[in-house]
């Protein structure tokens, strides 16, 4: 199908994203954020430590090492040979490889639980292409949990105007953008997940659930950043409390669990 959710562009080249996004993070660091985060609850109420889980575009391994460490049997893939090293010198014994997402390399079937978190949303092509493939290697019934950048209300009319403007300036003066996201609404995500084969259980915010933090407002609003990573400033937490009767307004993204619908539905 055609997307018509926004997208967004960087003027990194790819290995410069990449740098720009995995060389000063910290895997403890990304381990302790998933305490704060509005999905986690969500995933544990879905998932039981039996399942056999994977993470596709695992990054630093922030949430499998959490999940590990909760009890639940997870593996993660990325494509990234750097991040799956520096994690393998973190943590050893994790289960992670690098792979493609689109040709994973396991049977029909394998896995009871499949988590990408702001991970399709980077395929300029669509996100067909990753969700067949998640469709491929979930067992019957097997549950898919996404999550895509959100294209709020503020991003809507106010944020992505302005970039766009700004990158209008950009190629005037022939500076070279690169393609970065879509950033999806709900009813295009819902299509293209059930279009793919799942069922639709539960759709929410994936943002943070403390006041303290926002990955909308600390991504889209420069001066409502704190001095640590998706931290709040005294006005950023003015700004999220004038907005709390719908986090929608804001937020940075949704997450969907669907499950794999059998041949016979």
């Amino acid at each position: 199908m055609k997307i018509l959710s926004p997208k967004i562009y960087t003027t990194r080249a790819h290995n410069e994203q990449m740098k720009y996004m995995w060389f000063s993070r910290r895997i403890d660091e990304e381990v302790d954020i998933t305490n704060y985060r509005s999905i986690l609850p969500v995933l544990q109420r879905y998932v039981t430590p039996k399942s056999m889980m994977l993470e596709a575009g695992c990054g630093l391994c922030g949430w499998q090492i959490k999940l590990l460490d909760l009890g639940y049997n997870i593996e993660g893939v990325d494509f990234d040979s750097f991040v799956v090293s520096k994690v393998k010198e973190h943590r050893p014994e994790i289960k992670v490889s690098v792979q493609d997402i689109l040709n994973l390399v396991c049977e029909n079937g394998h896995y009871d639980v499949y988590i990408s978190l702001g991970v399709i949303e980077h395929f300029e092509n669509g996100p067909e292409s990753a969700l067949s493939e998640a469709y491929r290697v979930l067992s019957d019934d097997g549950l898919l949990f996404v999550t895509v950048p959100y294209n709020n209300l503020f991003r809507k009319y106010i944020y992505h105007p302005a970039r766009n403007f700004y990158f209008f300036i950009m190629k005037l003066f022939m500076k070279k953008t690169y393609f970065s996201e879509y950033r999806f609404n709900k009813d295009e995500l819902t299509e293209l997940i059930t279009t793919a084969g799942f069922k639709i259980i539960e759709t929410g915010i994936d943002d943070f659930a403390s006041p303290f933090k926002s990955m909308g407002l600390w991504a889209d609003i420069p001066f409502c950043r704190g001095s640590k990573p998706y931290t709040l400033n005294t006005i950023g937490r003015i700004f999220s409390f004038l907005v709390s009767f719908s986090k929608w307004m804001t937020t940075s993204g949704i997450y969907i669990v669907a499950k794999k619908r059998g041949a016979c539905e």
